[in-house]
């Protein structure tokens, strides 16, 4: 009991004690023989069933209940699995359930959490084996690849673009061909990654554009017979209106540049010695002509295809100087065709090719 000394109370020892006990309590390592009361938690249904998972990992210290393990989980308790081990079971199953695997997959996630990290090492690389067997029987199984319709419209597409580009230096043979093959491999289309590799599968998408050169000057050639029936050149087709046919169906549109390269070709079918088989074997000798005589000058040989185009509208038709109205320029697929033809030449001149008439300028 406080004891008075004048106005003022002075402690008790008993009083000081009790501040001397609990500092030594609070320095003690034994738990509290009083024990805090804490709320306690209603149990919900997801408690029952499992669906209260920790999403970033097992729990930490809690040992599962016995109706959240399967046979292969309750053979390895108590005595094979520590609390740990036993918690990362419980989480195991419960991430299972939560990923909608099956009964016996949920026993062979809760198998390969009790095991060591060499277990689990060789089992992830057998499963990566297994799997890859898989792969390749369904591979195997496939059917045979064959070029897509799509892949066929857009050869078409193509086809037609470099026939009428300024850039090409032949109509014949193996070059246009690689100019398109250049482009499928550059705008890839539907084709398979690497099919390039796969030398049956590439010889495939090489026949479809070879056919379509062939289909297209076939096409080509017909039209211009059918633009200059008749004895009086005032009733053929004029150049607006064949260049028009030669690109139907096709993402192509009418400028000058495509109307000079078509005069350089009715120029070429209307001696009569150059209709027969022969008639784009001309074409190419014409145009090695005029690289010849152009010197590699841009500006002459863009005046060369240029007096083609002007003695078309001379002479064949009547010009109601629709050409007047075109672009002096190529439209944006055709540029990109141009481009793409360009950069192949250009790689060409450094094994001692020529640039004439390949150039960014069109004619």
């Amino acid at each position: 009991m406080a004891q008075t000394h004048g106005s003022e109370s002075v402690p008790a020892d008993s009083d000081v004690d009790v501040f001397a006990s609990v500092r030594a309590a609070m320095l003690e390592d034994t738990p509290p023989t009083t024990p805090l009361r804490t709320k306690k938690r209603l149990r919900t249904q997801a408690d029952i069933d499992g669906s209260d998972l920790e999403p970033d990992g097992p729990p930490g210290i809690s040992r599962p209940p016995a109706a959240l393990l399967t046979n292969a989980a309750m053979d390895a308790t108590p005595a094979a699995m520590t609390t740990g081990s036993a918690n990362l079971v419980a989480f195991a199953r419960r991430h299972g359930l939560r990923k909608g695997l099956r009964g016996e997959q949920l026993a062979d996630v809760e198998s390969f959490a009790m095991n060591d990290s060499g277990a689990r090492d060789v089992k992830i690389y057998t499963q990566q084996l297994s799997l890859e067997r898989k792969l390749d029987s369904i591979i195997t199984s496939m059917p045979p690849w064959t070029p897509s319709k799509e892949l066929q419209i857009n050869a078409h597409h193509y086809v037609v673009a470099v026939m009428l580009s300024s850039k090409i230096s032949a109509y014949k043979g193996q070059t246009p061909v690689n100019h398109v093959l250049d482009i499928i491999r550059t705008l890839r289309f539907d084709i398979p990654v690497g099919i390039e590799r796969n030398v049956a599968n590439w010889k495939k998408i090489v026949k479809v554009v070879s056919t379509e050169f062939t289909n297209i000057r076939a096409s080509f050639k017909k039209l211009l017979r059918n633009s200059t029936k008749g004895i009086n050149p005032s009733t053929h087709h004029t150049i607006y209106n064949l260049t028009t046919a030669l690109i139907k169906n096709t993402k192509c549109t009418v400028s000058v540049p495509l109307c000079a390269r078509v005069a350089l070709m009715r120029a070429i079918y209307m001696l009569p010695e150059n209709r027969g088989n022969c008639f784009w074997d001309k074409i190419d000798d014409e145009l090695t002509k005029l690289r010849h005589d152009a010197d590699g000058s841009e500006r002459k040989w863009i005046k060369g295809l240029r007096r083609f185009l002007e003695q078309d509208r001379q002479k064949h038709g009547r010009d109601d100087n629709e050409v007047d109205d075109l672009e002096d320029e190529v439209d944006e697929q055709q540029q990109e065709v141009d481009d793409i033809l360009e950069g192949r030449v250009h790689a060409q001149v450094g094994d001692g090719g020529s640039t004439v008439g390949n150039a960014s300028t069109e004619a």
